[in-house]
């Protein structure tokens, strides 16, 4: 009882540290790249009066400001919660992504997937933080019953391999259940 005491203090403790003292340095650290990407995606469309390119720029600078306002609740839960999107929206914006040739956009959209996807798995750290022992004790568990299964046919196929060996150890000619 007092190491399951222990256990959760421990687990209290680096939850706090990681919620407190890293996560909100990692955030910033996000923010940053995002106010980054938003002027480079303005100084694009400075340059540029292509429609499509100009409605592609609209989608992703609207994208990096929500993702910039709502940093710190993008998460797992999130993510699941937000299944009722248009699905006409989504392909029309996957098609001027697909028809883009502007390489500089291109990178700047992979960018921003990359900072949502950090966002996303920093937010959820402390979720990892909870779990990692649970996950590391039931893949001990699957290892250590495999193992011993591994271990079992062996064993059966050796002694049935060798009932030659185990009918002069045991003395019996007659090993019959008759």
């Amino acid at each position: 009882m007092e190491y399951v005491i222990l256990y959760f203090g421990v687990m209290c403790f680096v939850l706090f540290f990681y919620q407190m003292l890293i996560l909100p340095a990692l955030r910033l650290s996000l923010r940053y790249e995002l106010f980054s990407i938003r002027d480079k995606i303005r100084s694009i469309r400075h340059n540029n009066r292509e429609k499509d390119v100009l409605t592609l720029l609209d989608y992703m600078e609207r994208s990096a400001c929500l993702y910039i306002k709502y940093l710190p609740v993008i998460d797992v839960r999130l993510i699941r919660s937000s299944g009722k999107i248009d699905a006409k929206e989504i392909e029309n914006r996957k098609k001027l992504i697909d028809n883009c040739k502007n390489q500089d956009i291109l990178k700047l959209f992979k960018d921003m997937t990359n900072i949502l996807v950090k966002a996303v798995s920093f937010n959820s750290g402390g979720l990892i933080i909870i779990m990692a022992p649970f996950i590391v004790i039931l893949l001990l568990y699957i290892v250590l019953w495999s193992s011993l299964d591994i271990a079992s046919h062996k064993l059966l196929e050796n002694i049935f391999l060798n009932s030659k060996k185990i009918e002069t150890y045991c003395g019996d000619d007659d090993l019959s259940l008759a």
